[in-house]
């Protein structure tokens, strides 16, 4: 099979199988993949924004990063093509030799040559091995540029949401500093809310047993899944001081004041612990969803009527 002018052969004498991947197909992902990103970005109202020459800059990055990756492979199969030609030649030779060998023509030689003949057939399967691996490296390669794509387009249309918002937010409040969104949560509480976060908060916070009485192991879990941390204590009132701190989970956090009243309208991510009282000598820790519910080890409607006091912390990170 030839691979963008490349011969792809698995040459295992004892089977005669042959195996290889499409690498001129890859390079028409590639281009498929970039054009598909470079459509999305133009899809984005970036004008009215100053944003385009962001958008511009993130489009030519891709590009290059994709032609940059594909000469990178192209070169190194090249190579690995040219010692597949040399070896390929020599056991030809090796070959001829044998054949005379066996007719009696090399007299004593035909041991050395056929250790020879299975010495170069081991070197050109290696080769081969090392081709196919090459060509699947750059598929993962390319779906890794993929990725990294889809997630800056996220980050730019969050930043376009973010810069509209924040547009249409100061027009209406430019004479009132402690106005309401329309969730009903003070905006200058949440200046530093990471959207993306939070959406990750919530999203893995959803996923969780269904047990009652283990709310601080709920939310461990559903905050290890995003950031690898966990919060290490006996009951939930003791996570307020870490979540206060820049330490450990806390570097994430940032505590916020909201009423009573607002609870509900907490945006996802937002993580709230009520501090111990009487009946609840463990407090109440859990991640707010965004849509006036909670998850910690269940999932619930917000918590908002304990008689006890509460700490609310935002993601920013």
């Amino acid at each position: 099979m030839t691979v963008n002018g490349i011969e792809v052969l698995n040459l295992y004498t004892t089977t005669g199988a042959s195996s290889s991947k499409d690498f001129t197909s890859l390079q028409n992902t590639s281009a498929t993949s970039t054009q598909t990103n470079e459509d999305e970005y133009m899809a984005l109202d970036l004008s009215s924004m100053g944003l385009e020459d962001l958008g511009t800059l993130l489009e030519e990055t891709q590009k290059s990063q994709a032609e940059l990756l594909k000469e990178q492979y192209e070169l190194t199969i090249a190579q690995i093509q040219m010692e597949l030609e040399e070896a390929r030649r020599e056991r030809n030779s090796l070959s001829q030799q044998m054949q005379s060998s066996t007719l009696g023509e090399e007299g004593g030689n035909s041991s050395n040559i056929f250790a020879q003949f299975s010495e170069i057939n081991s070197k050109i399967n290696k080769l081969n091995n090392e081709l196919l691996s090459t060509i699947t490296n750059y598929e993962i390669q390319l779906q890794k540029l993929s990725i990294q794509a889809k997630q800056t387009e996220i980050q730019l249309q969050s930043l376009v949401s973010n810069a509209q918002t924040l547009s249409a937010t100061t027009a209406s409040t430019s004479t009132a500093a402690t106005s309401t969104s329309a969730s009903g949560i003070i905006t200058a509480n949440l200046d530093d809310y990471n959207t993306q976060a939070g959406q990750k908060i919530a999203q893995s916070a959803l996923t969780v047993d269904g047990t009652t009485g283990w709310c601080l192991r709920g939310v461990n879990d559903s905050l290890e899944r995003v950031y690898g941390k966990r919060l290490s204590y006996n009951s939930a009132y003791q996570a307020i001081p870490e979540l206060q701190s820049n330490q450990g989970l806390g570097a994430y956090f940032q505590e916020v004041g909201v009423t009573r009243a607002e609870l509900s309208s907490l945006p996802a991510g937002s993580i709230v612990v009520w501090e111990a009282s009487a009946g609840h000598e463990h407090g109440h820790i859990s991640i707010a969803l965004g849509d006036g519910r909670e998850s910690s080890d269940h999932i619930t409607s917000q918590m908002t009527g304990r008689d006890a006091n509460f700490h609310v912390f935002v993601p920013i990170a």
